[in-house]
């Protein structure tokens, strides 16, 4: 798997997201904090000062995040299903 992992880094264009902001958001937040850096990428590929704006298409984007694996639920609600 690595060395599928190595190749797709190296055939694709892939965009690498590092962030620690999302450490602790609720999950249901994600999706639409991720669909912003999209937007705000395919707006910044508009703008007059952008040589070239195709330096901005990527085929995947690679997400790094902290997370806190202690209280992960998918819903607030599964907290009181989870035995202590």
């Amino acid at each position: 798997k690595l060395k599928k992992f190595i190749g797709l880094m190296n055939s694709k264009r892939v965009a690498l997201f590092i962030n620690e902001r999302y450490l602790n958001l609720p999950v249901n937040l994600v999706p639409a904090l991720l669909r912003g850096v999209i937007e705000d990428i395919d707006f910044t590929k508009q703008q007059d000062d952008i040589e070239d704006p195709s330096d901005f298409d990527f085929d995947y984007f690679l997400g790094i995040a902290k997370l806190s694996a202690n209280d992960l639920y998918y819903k607030p609600e599964e907290e009181r299903f989870v035995e202590k």
